[in-house]
């Protein structure tokens, strides 16, 4: 159980890292 936890945050982490970027992308575009 705890192995699948870590691998959720592995993978939550680049995502969220990307979206910010996409969000920066869109307040200079405005």
């Amino acid at each position: 159980m705890s192995s699948i936890d870590s691998e959720n945050l592995r993978d939550v982490k680049p995502f969220r890292k990307q979206m910010i970027e996409e969000f920066k992308v869109l307040l200079q575009k405005s």
